[in-house]
């Protein structure tokens, strides 16, 4: 994660010393790889530990949360580009957001090995279950057959 960081850092910082439209759009390219792990990582999380119903659920809030905060982003931004331009905005943005996700996965790490090992007991847990639940239904489908032959002549 703390790569992906960098290398979204990386794009921002591209972005802000762009003198081409190949090297602006290779820098979002690059912001886009270190941005999108994290909401990968939601989902991947959700869908993991929730049903599919309540997990789609969850993924919807996600990104309804997400599109309030880049409503409520515009506005200081906003006045950031007016202030001091769109180079030096960006440029704040590259300069701040690797160490800052930086410090994120660090203080997360032993908070995710807990979930980690949680999350995969419950994941073994659905799969016995489910387990035990399918041959409960093929005893009663070869149960079933056992009388129907029975009866039939």
């Amino acid at each position: 994660m703390t790569a992906l960081a960098i290398c979204g850092a990386a794009g921002s910082a591209m972005i802000a010393t762009t003198r081409s439209f190949a090297q602006a759009l290779l820098g979002q390219g690059l912001l886009g790889i270190g941005c999108a792990p994290a909401l990968m990582g939601i989902y991947y999380h959700y869908g993991q530990v929730l049903p599919w119903e309540k997990a789609a659920r969850v993924a919807t809030t996600i990104v309804a949360i997400g599109s309030l905060g880049a409503l409520v982003s515009a506005m200081p931004l906003e006045l950031l580009v007016s202030t001091v331009g769109w180079r030096y905005a960006v440029a704040s943005s590259a300069c701040s957001g690797a160490p800052l996700q930086s410090i994120s996965v660090e203080r997360s790490r032993d908070h995710l090995a807990l979930n980690g090992r949680r999350i995969f007991f419950y994941v073994m847990r659905r799969r016995a279950a489910a387990a035990r639940s399918a041959a409960r239904s093929r005893e009663r489908r070869r149960t079933l057959r056992e009388q129907v032959d029975e009866t039939l002549p």
